[in-house]
């Protein structure tokens, strides 16, 4: 449930034209870190490859690392939590709202090494947060208050064992993550356009 002001204002909030569509579109890898830790102090140095080379080859807290290539990720629609509903538990029989849900978040990985999953399962010791890259090559950031930017905040980390299917198949591992309600309120795009961070990135020890 919204945090409202008491009381509230007395003209309700504007609602903001839209003058391009927002489209996460299919995400194709993860970049990984601690929480909370900066990534860029703005939208022009969230561009530059070496704002994320920087943090790749780091050896501290600010380190990250960027997942495999990512498989069937579906971020679901948040749900509202409701009580009551045409019965005597609530005034006059409506419905309340009274929360929202979490987003259980799930996908897999293909063909990655045994090391590679005790390594991505690794990363359930650790507050994390993510920064999305999609197949449209673009990165996918959280904005601060201060108007910095960050990951997003994810919860309850899981890398699953690959399975073995047999003949004519490929083996899999299913990453499944939570996110809060509302994880994407202040979701920022930017679409770099003298580099991919597709394929022009990799982990320090990859490269």
């Amino acid at each position: 449930m919204e945090n409202c002001a008491c009381p509230p204002s007395a003209a309700i909030p504007d609602i903001p034209e839209d003058s391009c569509p927002e489209n996460f579109g299919q995400i194709y890898k993860f970049l990984v870190g601690r929480q909370k830790n900066q990534i860029a102090a703005d939208t022009t140095e969230a561009l530059l490859q070496a704002t994320y080379e920087l943090l790749l080859a780091a050896t501290d807290i600010t380190k990250i690392q960027l997942t495999p290539e990512l498989e069937g990720f579906v971020f679901p629609q948040g749900e509202a939590i409701k009580e009551g509903g045409d019965d005597n538990s609530t005034p006059l029989g409506r419905a309340l709202v009274v929360g929202a849900s979490t987003i259980q978040v799930e996908g897999m990985v293909r063909n990655v090494s045994s090391a590679t999953i005790k390594a991505l399962r690794g990363l359930g010791c650790y507050k994390l947060d993510i920064v999305l890259i999609n197949e449209f090559g673009q990165i996918i950031l959280n904005k601060n208050e201060d108007d910095t930017l960050r990951g997003f905040p994810i919860h309850a980390w899981y890398e699953g064992d690959k399975g073995a299917e047999g003949k004519n198949t490929q083996d899999k591992a299913k990453i499944v993550f939570g996110l809060d309600a509302g994880w994407r309120d202040n979701a920022v795009i930017v679409s770099p356009t003298d580099w991919d961070p597709r394929f022009d990135l990799s982990n320090e020890s990859d490269s």
